[in-house]
């Protein structure tokens, strides 16, 4: 392969990987619990040790839309054969939200900050807007 094709890989890992690492570490600081993926752009985040009821990934993502972000329920990922959860509170996937650090690096700040400003939110005013 030639060398320019492998200085191109290593750059756009290396861009990849300062995204994910920062991203991982500000949301962790914000009270998630995140596995650092090793060959994704998409973070699953544990949202369970934040402030009721924004520990439950469909009201997260709902307080997430008034900020104008989009994270991905969990639930949305729980294959659940036949409908066997009528409730999506027992869903093992209920506490966690997928989040991408795909787009460009303004977009993932913007991302990250209005995550913060719901989580403030419901710190300060002690609940979630819905």
């Amino acid at each position: 392969q030639p060398s320019f094709i492998r200085q191109d890989i290593m750059a756009l890992q290396a861009h990849f990987q300062a995204k994910r690492d920062w991203a991982v570490q500000e949301l962790q600081a914000l009270g998630m619990r995140i596995r650092t993926p090793r060959a994704t752009f998409y973070l699953w985040a544990d949202i369970s040790g934040l402030p009721e009821p924004l520990n439950d990934g469909v009201t997260f993502f709902e307080n997430c839309l008034e900020e104008r972000v989009i994270v991905v329920p969990g639930i949305f990922f729980d294959l659940s054969p036949r409908g066997l959860r009528a409730n999506h509170k027992f869903s093992p996937c209920a506490k966690y939200v997928r989040l991408s650090f795909g787009p460009e690096w303004d977009e993932v700040r913007k991302g990250v900050a209005a995550i913060r400003r719901v989580i403030d939110h419901a710190n300060a005013d002690g609940g979630a807007r819905m």
